[in-house]
């Protein structure tokens, strides 16, 4: 492997090996449940929180692991993860793609839907698209908070003193150029857009 990506490859090997463990933790919790030895709203508030967990975890792999060439993601897949992401938050997420997704693809919508996240403090909408050889990550909401100097290092601004909460806006410049693509960013006053070709 020439200059591997090594930030890709600690995300897949992170998100690999804490998968199995939840898995299990789920496995067991339906095992208590279907016995009878646990239930009401304690395993609730258990079954939520593992699926929220598991949730993360699968796209967190998606955004932030290794993407080779040749990988796909279904439909069906990418509306799962998505799906699941925010079931139980104040945003919502639309997929409105037609076509599976290259798994570099689906690297940079993981990431550009990151980034979108952060504006919705308040809540609102995340829609993700698909026009020809274009993916967009839309986010509506009624109140969109944008960290300008966040936002800028998607236009090329170095951004100094980057926090954990702010890793997407460097990761993702970088696998634009990674994958030869093209990133564009719109923002109005309630509707943001990034998109790239």
């Amino acid at each position: 492997m020439t200059n591997p990506d090594l930030t890709a490859l600690l995300g897949s090997r992170i998100c690999h090996d804490l998968i199995s463990p939840i898995g299990a933790i789920g496995n067991g919790l339906e095992l208590m449940q279907m016995s009878n030895t646990v239930d009401g709203p304690e395993a609730a508030l258990i079954t939520e929180s593992l699926n929220n967990a598991s949730a993360r975890i699968r796209f967190y792999r998606l955004a932030f692991g290794s993407a080779s060439e040749g990988q796909t993601l279904s439909i069906h897949e990418i509306k799962d993860i998505f799906g699941k992401l925010n079931a139980n938050e104040k945003v919502k997420t639309r997929v409105s793609l037609t076509t599976p997704l290259a798994r570099h693809n689906a690297k940079l919508v993981g990431l550009m839907y990151l980034c979108a996240e952060t504006a919705l403090p308040y809540g609102g909408t995340i829609e993700l698209t698909q026009d020809a050889s274009c993916w967009s990550v839309t986010a509506t909401g009624a109140r969109l908070t944008t960290n300008q100097r966040a936002w800028n290092a998607l236009r090329g601004d170095t951004l100094p003193d980057v926090t954990p909460a702010q890793i997407q806006f460097v990761l993702l410049p970088e696998a634009v150029r990674q994958f030869n693509r093209k990133l564009s960013l719109e923002i109005s006053d309630s509707v943001l857009q990034l998109s790239v070709t």
